[in-house]
């Protein structure tokens, strides 16, 4: 009976002792985790106002500041990046007649063109309003010179008339590839008018062409323009915009 007694206060001692190493154990296992973190402290100064400690772990996995720069772009490389498109600026295609300009007739029914003076008289240079050729050049029955220009715009072949010019550009012949900075001649008066101007029309159509049906001669051209005109088309002031009066053609 007392063998028993002192058999089983013996297994109670072991089972204490056992648990007493766990515990120790354990806590070794955590106090050795927890060194595995590294503390470092950072001052801030916030203004002079006041400085506060601030306590910042490091991943234990980075050593050297070679390996923080690399995680550090590794992360960066996780960023999205938005890409700002920038549209280019369209380039000018259409310009005024004239640098100096003033409107005094707008486009209607029998007058299918704009008249436009200016205060610089016949000194008023005329300008192509657009890349062109020229594709006449003469008088009419009244006198009135005359220049007109060809072009071709996204497909569509347009014909530009300058009407009662004082005198033609030197120089101009038709054929001749224009721009819209090439001097077709000066502002003036010579026909049927009644002061110094321009008259421009312009028509979505190839005036002199005899395979274009509506613009073989000046007949067809001025019956082409009062169709137009029904249908809601103006001209130059279709293609830009025609202020009263200007000085810049830019």
């Amino acid at each position: 009976m007392k063998k028993k007694k002192h058999s089983k206060k013996y297994i109670i001692n072991v089972l204490l002792l056992l648990i007493i190493i766990s515990f120790f154990v354990s806590y070794f296992q955590e106090s050795n985790q927890s060194q595995n973190m590294v503390f470092e402290i950072e001052t801030i100064d916030t203004k002079n106002i006041a400085k506060i400690n601030v306590s910042e772990k490091k991943d234990p996995r980075i050593h050297t500041e070679e390996e923080e720069k690399r995680v550090i772009k590794d992360l960066k490389g996780f960023s999205p990046i938005v890409e700002q498109k920038i549209e280019p600026t369209p380039a000018k295609r259409w310009y005024l007649p004239v640098q100096v300009g003033r409107i005094t007739t707008y486009p209607n029914y029998y007058h299918m063109a704009y008249d436009i003076t200016s205060y610089r008289g016949s000194a008023e240079t005329i300008y192509p309003i657009y890349d062109g050729v020229v594709s006449s050049i003469y008088y009419d029955s009244a006198g009135a010179l005359i220049v007109t220009v060809r072009h071709h715009v996204d497909g569509i072949t347009y014909t530009s008339q300058y009407v009662h010019l004082s005198r033609f550009a030197d120089g101009l012949h038709v054929g001749q590839v224009v721009d819209p900075h090439t001097p077709l001649g000066q502002m003036g008066t010579t026909g049927f008018s009644t002061g110094i101007h321009l008259h421009i029309a312009v028509l979505d159509c190839d005036l002199y062409n005899p395979n274009d049906t509506r613009c073989r001669n000046l007949n067809e051209f001025s019956a082409y323009a009062k169709r137009r005109f029904n249908e809601g088309y103006r001209g130059l002031g279709s293609l830009i915009n025609v202020p009263y009066s200007w000085e810049s053609r830019e």
